[in-house]
């Protein structure tokens, strides 16, 4: 009896073994993938990185691995409308002729050109495209 609960108990102690050498082998190649792939942390670099069609690779594993949320992974950005686009021309023209202007004498000089517009979004605007009044 003592023989056949240990064959069965070294049976177990291999299967065991047996998988653990599996998730090792599993960890080591998401190790290298990730090597390979993570040389930069800005997350649009990242999103290039995730590659779908990766064969043992799931893309919410290749996320976890990279330190990616997975929404940012399928995340595309909304473009800019044509009329925002017209308002930023203009905002940065008119900071061309007077770069102390800050947002609120932009608004002014909108109003009068007709472009009904809040100074929070001017400032908006302005910070995006890097203009600062002094």
């Amino acid at each position: 009896m003592t023989r056949g609960k240990k064959s069965k108990d070294k049976e177990e102690a291999q299967a065991k073994e047996a998988a653990l050498f599996q998730q090792i082998g599993k960890l080591q190649m998401e190790l290298e993938w990730l090597k390979k792939n993570l040389s930069c942390s800005d997350a649009r670099e990242l999103r290039k990185l995730v590659d779908p069609d990766h064969p043992e690779l799931s893309i919410s594993r290749q996320c976890a691995l990279l330190g990616l949320p997975r929404s940012t992974h399928y995340y595309r950005p909304t473009p800019v409308r044509e009329s925002t686009l017209r308002i930023m021309a203009r905002i940065d023209a008119l900071y061309l002729d007077d770069p102390c202007s800050g947002s609120r004498r932009m608004v002014e000089y909108l109003a009068r050109e007709g472009i009904p517009i809040s100074r929070d979004r001017v400032r908006k605007l302005m910070r995006r495209q890097g203009l600062t009044g002094d």
